[in-house]
């Protein structure tokens, strides 16, 4: 872990953030493996970059890698998951969200994996167990 304390990066804006922001995380994604060519939260970064450029085999490639070097990295797990889903390999995305929810019960994001999962497999019948379940987490907090 680098110095001053970081063990994850926020990268969930990179998705909707303007192509600026998208060259700051990869130039940070420099740095970071300037300091630690094995950097486990180095390759989870460049590997959101990448996806985010479209390049999902090198971006899949360092998800990996972060999840080679840091088991328990939850982000990493989150992403693959993402990107296993969208390519329609929703059993392996199942079983990388339930590895993602052992890892991170309490958080909402994860929680809301399986919700991910039954929409694209075209189960909405289980979408309003799943989400009040990942809502349950925010007392007060209504979609309504």
């Amino acid at each position: 872990m680098p110095p001053w304390g970081w063990s994850t990066v926020n990268t969930s804006t990179l998705r909707s953030s303007p192509t600026t922001a998208i060259a700051r995380a990869e130039e940070c994604a420099d740095k970071v493996f300037t300091l630690n060519p094995d950097s486990a939260v180095g390759h989870q970064l460049l590997g959101q970059v990448r996806l985010t450029q479209g390049r999902p085999a090198e971006g899949v490639r360092h998800l990996r890698r972060a999840l080679d070097l840091q088991p328990n990295n939850v982000h990493a797990w989150n992403e693959l998951h993402r990107v296993y889903d969208v390519v329609g390999w929703h059993d392996e995305a199942r079983a990388l969200a339930a590895r993602a929810l052992i890892l991170d019960p309490l958080s909402p994001i994860i929680r809301a994996l399986p919700l991910f999962n039954q929409l694209l497999d075209g189960h909405p019948d289980v979408v309003e167990r799943h989400s009040s379940e990942a809502l349950g987490l925010f007392p007060g907090f209504s979609i309504e």
